[in-house]
């Protein structure tokens, strides 16, 4: 017995098996714990990729939809309910701005969006070692930041804008659609102050707020407003006033009231043409030309209006790109309705504003500072400059109707022919826009019997055969806001920063 048992004792045989045995326990826990660890690895990355897709959605909406409902409608579309054994989830927001302090969400401030979402997930096989759960969160930040912008806000001034979008009496709660359009703009600051908007119950933070947020200048933000009728108002001594305006010497320029009519048509011009009325009614001129004035080449100068011309002149001149939300503010401050429409002649300013024939006409304009590089330029830029746009928001109340008499196009009342040649203008000077990469928004203000949707439509950028969503209808103050709040949305560049 005492030799079997020492035997016994000594004996390696089966060692092994006893060996893998117990390491077998050990192998199928961390397979165990590595297919549970997988599967919360899958569950954060479909967390991760839900709260990116809401983030975004939520960021290109803020200021026309409140970005934490969007951000949990579109997390939740993205992350179905129980996925992989995921219980109830939690989504949290939060929001800052440019300078990091914290503000409401629905302000025109937010500059990022902070999103996290946090959840639990049953273990399968964990639960052999007591891990009856794991917890998996993931965050995700989107900043949204203004893009390099050179944006011409071509804004109607005639005088049907001195009426209430609905008809009614002009009054508190019926305010002047001009009134709707400064608000929309730039809320209270385009009156100077007080709370104009507020008593007509219209909105207090327009486009600008959105663009410019807390601040009042932002890094390659250029903005010019274009008032226009069936004329417009190049300034009296300043640039350009002083620089292309045909025949007007220093001492007559006050009673030239800064006011242009179309330059004459000339074969010299690139594009422009004349236009033949109908019978009694004469010949007009209409540009549809970036081309730039120049001493040598004749007809490229505008004809200037004496005081006893201009009376359908904007009050308020064309204000050059700027840096300063103050500058643009003020632009429109002054604007108030008088003339007939001519949409093409707002258009071809528009243009002029942003083509590059015109560098150096307009001024002090602000210069531009090539990234990484200290090459500074004037504006307006090259065409296709990278990292910067073109943009053109175009808003009017009206169709294209003739200049009354008394104007530089003399007695025009034959309307059908004529309109319809304004329309194809307009078109004209439209497709040359677009063909140099400049991006067009349109609006028109009032119902659609009053506008030319068609024409709208026409000018409006597409980005492929259909679109319309850089046109606008806004029958009622209300559309108007939701209007240039959409277009600030989509002026503004995301990017998951995160």
């Amino acid at each position: 017995m005492f030799k079997m048992f020492n035997a016994l004792q000594t004996s390696e045989d089966g060692s092994v098996l006893i060996m893998v045995a117990l390491a077998s326990l050990m192998l199928i826990a961390a397979t165990g714990a590595a297919v549970d660890m997988s599967r919360a690895q899958t569950l954060q990355q479909k967390i991760s990729s839900s709260l990116d897709a809401a983030g975004l959605a939520a960021g290109a909406t803020a200021s026309s939809v409140d970005p934490v409902a969007q951000a949990t409608r579109y997390f939740n579309a993205n992350f179905p309910s129980g996925y992989l054994g995921a219980g109830t989830i939690t989504l949290n927001a939060t929001c800052a701005d440019t300078s990091g302090n914290t503000v409401t969400c629905t302000s025109p401030s937010t500059y990022t969006i902070n999103l996290s979402a946090s959840t639990t997930q049953a273990t399968t096989f964990m639960k052999a070692v007591g891990v009856n759960s794991l917890t998996v969160s993931s965050n995700s930040q989107i900043t949204r930041q203004t893009s390099g912008l050179e944006l011409a806000l071509v804004l109607d001034n005639t005088g049907s804008m001195a009426d209430s979008v609905d008809g009614h009496t002009v009054s508190n709660h019926h305010p002047a659609k001009i009134t709707a359009l400064k608000c929309a703009l730039a809320g209270d600051a385009a009156f100077g102050g007080g709370t104009t908007c507020e008593t007509d119950n219209l909105v207090t933070t327009g486009l600008l707020d959105i663009l410019y947020g807390s601040n009042t200048t932002l890094p390659d933000l250029f903005i010019g407003v274009v008032p226009f009728s069936d004329m417009v108002n190049v300034g009296v001594t300043s640039a350009p006033g002083s620089g292309f305006v045909n025949n007007v010497t220093s001492g007559n320029k006050a009673s030239m009231g800064g006011c242009v009519d179309s330059r004459s048509y000339t074969t010299a011009s690139t594009t422009d043409a004349a236009i033949t009325l109908p019978a009694g009614d004469g010949t007009i001129t209409l540009d549809i030309a970036d081309d730039p004035p120049s001493n040598t080449v004749t007809g490229t100068y505008f004809q200037a209006l004496t005081s006893s011309g201009n009376g359908d002149c904007p009050n308020a001149s064309v204000q050059p790109m700027t840096l300063s939300k103050t500058t643009v503010v003020n632009a429109l401050v002054s604007m108030s309705p008088a003339g007939s429409t001519m949409i093409n002649l707002g258009f071809a300013w528009g243009w002029r504003m942003l083509s590059p024939n015109w560098t150096g006409l307009w001024g002090a304009t602000p210069t531009f500072t090539y990234p990484n590089t200290t090459t500074t330029v004037s504006l307006p830029l090259p065409y296709n400059t990278t990292n910067m746009l073109k943009v053109v928001v175009l808003m009017t109340d009206g169709v294209n109707t003739t200049a009354h008499s008394g104007t530089a196009y003399g007695d025009v009342t034959t309307y059908p022919d004529t309109v319809a040649k304004l329309d194809t203008l307009t078109k004209t000077v439209c497709d040359a826009m677009k063909s140099k990469g400049i991006i067009i928004y349109t609006i028109g203000f009032g119902p659609s019997t009053g506008v030319n949707t068609t024409l709208l439509q026409y000018c409006a950028t597409q980005n492929y055969t259909g679109d319309t969503s850089h046109y606008y209808l806004a029958p009622t103050n209300a559309e108007l806001e939701s209007a240039f709040q959409q277009i600030g949305d989509q002026l503004a560049n995301l990017r998951v920063s995160q």
